[in-house]
């Protein structure tokens, strides 16, 4: 059995079938008798509809097997719709539990901080969700907003984090929070309404929050991204494009948007302290913003020799478990869990 690092269900099928034409080319002998290998490959994709490791092969022992009783010597992909039906089901546990979750006010909101690598400023941190399970155990994004964002709700989610980052920067000495928003999100014109509806209830300044957005999204649907940031700063909230320095447009993105964070793309950390291309790529990106007037954040430091490095190439900003690692800072908000009972029918 072979787990493929790279690629979809379609590269997959073209390794398998590489590999039975591979082994049709070999012949053993047994006495004067010539004997031809043949192979059959089953395949899947690994998603969220597998529960468990088990799961997973035995879908892929259920394709190996399909193959085998349609002749053989054959690379047999599960069908999509087999895949849809699977995913349906996940996606109808997923929809139930979320919605729990968001009614019966079981999220908790946990902070990142950002430490300034050029100057002293006031404390700034990047706001992060976990949703709690019935039993009280935390439940990473990762595991349910790809639910969310196929099922319609990421509204009420984003709802219930801006509402409760509102409600912390009322409560402590925070210059600024980072608060991501979602396509669903920027797409809802209704949302910087209740926006400044939640800023005037708990008498904050707008310009406490920082909405963030990754960069091939806001590229993706710049349209629409220029429309929501436009509404976002009337109110004055401040606007940044996180997972930034990977689109070919990265610079044109610039100009058009017009953000007042960038955060360089994490994966650009890796080898920034031996990588000295790497080291050059995100000089220019940090020079590009600092002739734009904008404010650099490097995403993913993890130790002190890339912090040292990033401050020879010019970033403000950094974040990362060398800075921090997250930590809750909001467990209960009766009134965020109405927003988001609103959210939820609306």
């Amino acid at each position: 059995m072979a787990l493929l690092e790279r690629g979809n269900e379609r590269d997959a099928q073209v390794w398998g079938q590489q590999l039975v034409d591979h082994m049709q080319q070999h012949e053993f002998k047994i006495g004067e008798q010539k004997i031809q290998l043949t192979c059959t490959v089953g395949v899947i994709g690994i998603s969220g509809i597998y529960s468990s490791l088990d799961e997973m092969v035995a879908a892929v022992v259920a394709a190996h097997k399909s193959g085998k009783s349609q002749g053989g010597n054959s690379v047999f992909l599960n069908e999509a719709q087999d895949v849809d039906t699977r995913l349906k089901k996940y996606d109808a546990i997923w929809v139930k539990r979320i919605k729990a979750a968001l009614t019966e006010n079981r999220f908790q909101l946990a902070q990142l901080p950002i430490a300034g690598l050029r100057s002293d400023s006031g404390p700034m941190c990047d706001m992060l969700v976990r949703m709690l399970d019935e039993q009280g155990k935390a439940i990473l994004p990762s595991d349910f907003i790809p639910a969310a964002e196929r099922n319609n709700l990421m509204n009420a989610i984003d709802r219930w984090i801006m509402a409760a980052s509102i409600e912390y920067c009322a409560e402590n000495d925070v210059e600024k929070v980072f608060v991501r928003f979602s396509r669903q999100s920027m797409q809802d014109s209704t949302i910087a309404g209740w926006m400044k509806e939640e800023f005037e209830k708990y008498k904050v300044d707008p310009a406490k929050i920082c909405i963030q957005i990754p960069e091939q999204e806001a590229a993706k649907y710049i349209k629409e991204t220029k429309i929501a940031t436009d509404a976002f700063r009337k109110l004055g909230v401040n606007f940044a494009l996180e997972h930034y320095g990977v689109d070919k447009n990265r610079f044109q993105i610039l100009d058009l948007l017009k953000p007042d964070y960038i955060k360089i793309n994490g994966e650009l950390m890796h080898t920034l302290t031996t990588d000295t291309a790497m080291q050059e790529s995100v000089r220019q990106l940090a020079a590009a913003a600092i002739q734009r007037d904008i404010l650099t954040i490097a995403e993913r430091v993890e130790n002190a020799n890339a912090m040292a490095v990033l401050f020879q190439l010019g970033v403000h900003f950094m974040q990362g478990h060398y800075v921090h690692e997250p930590e809750v800072v909001l467990q209960e908000a009766v009134s965020v869990a109405r927003t988001t009972l609103e959210a939820i029918s609306s």
